[in-house]
């Protein structure tokens, strides 16, 4: 997922392979701080889910942990705030939106590609699918993963409006939320 987010990045806002690398190196950062809310908030989803399945102990523990994933997905945002103004300082205004569309459409993307995985993991591919096969580039990968590295001058590099799209099929139910849902 990071290397599909670096090169998607890349792709949309036609960098150089070094400019791509050093917004990635930028990302790792809020990474790192991401990932002891994102553990927090699987382990309190579990336990609600176990909660709402019967299990007498996680009900015990439910409201404090619906009240830890609000929390955390206030702290979320705040983090995704942060590193969308240290990629976007030294932008221009044009790439700034560009930034802000790519970002959109990634979460969206890869919230789609969430839940077909789940879907396939219960052996359905029916109503709980929300991804059909146009929303797949080639060899059913998602953006910045088709045709080459996606930086300026390689394959499949072209940038926004090139050719080589971010691979969504037009606006989807997600478009109006720009920085999505996490």
């Amino acid at each position: 997922m990071k290397l599909a987010r670096t090169l998607g990045l890349a792709e949309a806002l036609d960098l150089s392979e070094a400019d791509a690398l050093k917004m990635r190196d930028v990302m790792a950062r809020f990474d790192d701080r991401r990932r002891p809310i994102m553990k927090q908030l699987h382990d309190d989803a579990r336990t609600v889910k176990r909660a709402a399945d019967g299990d007498k102990d996680a009900v015990a523990q439910a409201d404090q942990a619906v009240q830890r994933i609000f929390d955390a997905r206030e702290k979320m945002h705040a983090i995704d705030r942060e590193m969308y103004q240290a990629l976007a300082k030294d932008l221009s205004p044009a790439r700034r939106a560009r930034l802000a569309v790519f970002f959109a459409k990634f979460h969206a993307r890869m919230g789609r590609m969430m839940l077909e995985r789940r879907a396939g993991m219960m052996g359905a591919g029916g109503p709980g699918c929300t991804m059909g096969p146009g929303d797949m580039g080639p060899g059913g990968h998602g953006p910045g993963m088709h045709g080459g590295p996606g930086l300026r001058g390689g394959p499949g590099g072209k940038g926004p409006g090139g050719g080589a799209s971010l691979g969504m099929n037009g606006p989807g139910p997600d478009d109006d939320d720009l920085f999505g849902d996490q």
